[in-house]
């Protein structure tokens, strides 16, 4: 089983090259964490809490 890495991201300003700023992101991301990032995902800006947890892991716990 693989793990999936998403990313939400808040932008200062809505009109700035989403695609340019994706594109950077994970190949930055990589290059610092040695993972892949496989979605960005951009959200508005005040979406997330400034006391919201930075790495959260959503996986389910598997029984064997």
């Amino acid at each position: 089983m693989k793990d999936i890495i998403m990313v939400k991201l808040e932008l200062e300003k809505e009109d700035l090259d989403k695609d340019a700023i994706t594109e950077s992101f994970m190949k930055d991301f990589q290059n610092r964490c040695r993972v892949r990032v496989n979605k960005v995902e951009f959200v508005p800006k005040g979406t997330i809490p400034q006391d919201a947890k930075k790495l959260e892991d959503l996986r389910k716990e598997i029984i064997l």
